[in-house]
């Protein structure tokens, strides 16, 4: 009898330590993501990221700065170094 109430003690405290590691490193993901996110917004070069089909998906404010053309404007259009099929027939496997 005495064995099963340390078992549901130390069960207990298994379960309480697990909940309190994953609140800690929940909250340490999110003070990275908020750290990385203003470093790239602050940054002076551009960041940016493609799809599979060329068309930007994320681009910094220093883009703005430095090409002159709002990132709103220009998310979702193709990359000008990028080549498909589809803007150039004849080029490709």
């Amino acid at each position: 009898m005495r064995f099963a109430a340390l078992r549901r003690v130390a069960g207990a405290v298994a379960s309480w330590a697990k909940r309190c590691l994953r609140r800690q490193a929940a909250a340490a993901n999110l003070e990275n993501e908020a750290f990385y996110s203003s470093l790239v917004a602050t940054m002076q070069q551009v960041v940016f990221q493609i799809d599979r089909e060329g068309r930007f998906t994320f681009l910094n404010p220093a883009w703005t700065k430095i090409m002159g053309y709002p990132v709103e404007e220009t998310l979702g259009r193709e990359h000008p170094l990028t080549c498909t099929r589809t803007t150039a027939p004849g080029i490709g496997p």
